[in-house]
């Protein structure tokens, strides 16, 4: 930094060989009231141009600075939406969380009983697999009488429906938050998914019983919908109702790939869930409500 006998400040840099001997030339003086950012974006493009014409060559790799900085504030601010985004899935998870105890504190049942039940289910699941064999009723049955299966919203302060006969609607739940809930139950031993034509070279696709429940479900969801609009609450008395398909077991990674793209793209009216996504729910409340027994001893 330098100051010209006039009170001009500046930045002089010499230039001009460092090797064999030191020998320095010129200088180039930066005034201190210079448009540096215009003057470097001046500067850049004649170097290009220069070697364009030299050369017959472009320089690809030397930005403008303008160019430079306004890419770096637009990758800025797409990592601070990312972080934004985090942050308030975090926070959804720690509420979520959050609510998951409060609803374990009101569970009157014993935890040993709330253990049976899950046993005598899941019991059902693995026989219904080994055996290739239909557990549909059983499942139906076993879920109604103990709803918290579905989620700890579902037992608390829940009304639970009984099965709707004229349009065949497996279950309706209503959850704590006034939420309604359509489930469509099939046996675990259901694959969601089959290979094109049998073979296990072939794409997966979906199955002709997903596809029967999907047809069935969005029926329901319909009806539900136009019945309840009649008079007020109507015949059903429920309205933007979420659907749930509950069916397969341990799918291969390819079928859970399927399964999550498709969930992708039917959210968030729809979703498909397998038993070992219910199993592994479960299994998380039922620490929960033990943890939440424990700390009221």
């Amino acid at each position: 930094m330098l100051e010209t006998p006039n009170g001009k400040r500046g930045v002089s840099v010499r230039i001009g060989r460092n090797q064999p001997y030191k020998r320095f030339n010129k200088t180039i003086w930066i005034d201190e009231d210079l448009d540096l950012p215009s003057w470097l974006s001046w500067f850049l493009k004649s170097v290009k141009k220069l070697y364009l014409k030299l050369f017959n060559k472009k320089i690809e790799n030397i930005q403008e600075d303008e160019t430079y900085w306004k890419t770096r504030s637009e990758e800025l601010t797409h990592q601070i939406i990312l972080v934004t985004q985090k942050l308030e899935e975090a926070q959804q998870k720690n509420e979520q969380y959050q609510k998951t105890i409060e609803f374990a504190r009101k569970i009157e049942k014993d935890y040993q009983e709330l253990e049976k039940n899950y046993a005598d289910f899941n019991n059902t699941i693995t026989k219904s697999v080994a055996e290739n064999k239909g557990e549909e009723e059983n499942l139906k049955t076993q879920i109604k009488n103990n709803p918290w299966l579905l989620g700890l919203e579902c037992s608390v302060e829940a009304k639970n429906q009984d099965i709707d006969i004229q349009t065949q609607i497996d279950l309706h739940i209503k959850t704590k938050y006034n939420q309604d809930r359509i489930f469509e139950i099939k046996s675990p031993n259901i694959s969601p998914f089959k290979r094109k034509n049998n073979d296990s070279k072939k794409r997966v696709v979906i199955s002709p019983e997903l596809s029967e429940a999907l047809s069935e479900l969005l029926i329901y969801l319909r009806r539900t919908d136009i019945y309840s609009d009649r008079k007020g609450e109507g015949n059903y008395g429920m309205q933007k109702a979420t659907g749930y398909i509950l069916m397969g077991y341990q799918l291969d990674d390819e079928e859970k790939l399927m399964l999550k793209e498709m969930n992708f793209h039917l959210y968030p009216h729809i979703q498909v869930m397998t038993y070992d996504d219910l199993q592994k729910n479960i299994q998380s409340e039922l620490e929960i409500i033990k943890g939440q027994k424990g700390a009221t001893k």
